[in-house]
């Protein structure tokens, strides 16, 4: 399975991080604007459960995610970091949103597990495990849905520099490349509204979280200039 390379610099190119007062939905302002649990409010507004699908867990170069590894606090020539990607869907399949999280990969073992646990949403199972209660809003905006691609799918690579990928922890499996619901109309590139905030473990920083709303059931318009509040 080839996994996607795109760094962290690429992908910012195409964000536009004006914050969550930018957006004309308060519900869109809340979920942004929030620094509690993602799924918890995700699921009051579906008024149903979500589960993890098309869950990759890859190891990765600090220089492959430069922006994250300085928030983490892991240098150049580092321990590795620990990429998943995932999306929560409904028990119908229909995608919520995409997410990425970036942690040090010389994080304790049983959040090693947890982070490549396909068989329930990341913000609980991390809570389960004594951690990621707290979180650092850092950024919020538009971004562009491409939820019509896999995550694991990108760019064909050197196999040479490719990172070995994480064997399936116990008590969950990580498919190879997943597998993709359908669910939603959103066209790829339509605008979609983004967070990113930092996951913390007791005292220490352990994971950026980057989380792409579909914009079906995100709204992600823009306010108009003198509608917008507060950032």
């Amino acid at each position: 399975c080839i996994r996607d390379r795109e760094t962290g610099a690429a992908r910012d190119g195409r964000r536009a991080a004006g914050g969550a007062g930018d957006f004309a939905s308060p519900l869109t302002r809340m979920l942004l604007s929030s620094e509690g649990m993602t799924t918890t409010l995700l699921e009051a507004w579906a008024g149903r459960p979500l589960r993890p699908a098309a869950v990759v867990l890859e190891r990765a170069r600090p220089a492959w995610w430069p922006r994250e590894a300085q928030l983490l606090g892991v240098p150049g020539d580092g321990p590795e970091l620990l990429v998943r990607r995932s999306r929560l869907v409904t028990p119908e399949g229909d995608v919520l949103s995409e997410n990425r999280i970036v942690a040090s990969g010389d994080v304790p073992a049983e959040l090693r597990r947890v982070m490549g646990d396909a068989s329930a949403p990341l913000g609980p199972a991390l809570q389960a495990a004594g951690t990621g209660f707290r979180r650092t809003l850092l950024a919020a905006g538009t971004d562009r849905w491409r939820a019509a691609a896999d995550p694991s799918s990108g760019p064909a690579a050197d196999p040479s520099s490719a990172p070995a990928a994480d064997p399936a922890p116990k008590g969950g499996s990580v498919p190879e490349g997943g597998s993709v619901p359908e669910g939603g109309t959103a066209p790829e590139g339509a605008p979609a509204a983004f967070k990113t905030y930092l996951l913390w473990h007791g005292e220490e920083p352990f994971a950026v979280v980057t989380e792409v709303f579909n914009p079906d059931y995100v709204p992600a318009l823009r306010a108009r200039r003198a509608d917008r509040g507060p950032r």
